[in-house]
């Protein structure tokens, strides 16, 4: 469901309106329901800026969609830092314990501060 442009796309925003609005994620936020974690680096050249997911996130949150938005400071596309790659995990980690794992208190593990 969630598109991205091409990582191959070259023209701008102004020079290309209708592929950047068609292809954007943000144009269809009203139409997503389920959970959504959005993790990004903050120096990603990939995509156009990390405002993107940000404005993307704002957009879920106004339709009351349950998402979380994590930038990963000095990061690119690919995150290098081991100290990131660890938070990835825990983010995911901890993101399919809430959504995605079975209600059963026996299974899922508290996180400090949590009840």
């Amino acid at each position: 469901m969630l598109c991205h442009l091409s990582q191959k796309e070259v023209r701008t925003l102004w020079e290309a309106t209708d592929t950047y609005i068609k292809m954007s994620p943000f144009m269809i936020a009203n139409k997503i329901k389920k959970p959504i974690l959005l993790i990004h680096g903050e120096e990603d050249s990939k995509v156009t800026t990390a405002m993107q997911s940000s404005q993307f996130y704002d957009a879920l949150k106004g339709h009351g969609v349950p998402c979380r938005l994590v930038v990963l400071p000095f990061e690119g596309h690919r995150y290098a830092a081991r100290e990131s790659v660890m938070h990835v995990i825990w983010e995911t980690d901890r993101w399919l314990q809430k959504y995605c794992a079975s209600n059963s208190s026996s299974t899922l593990i508290k996180f400090s501060g949590e009840r």
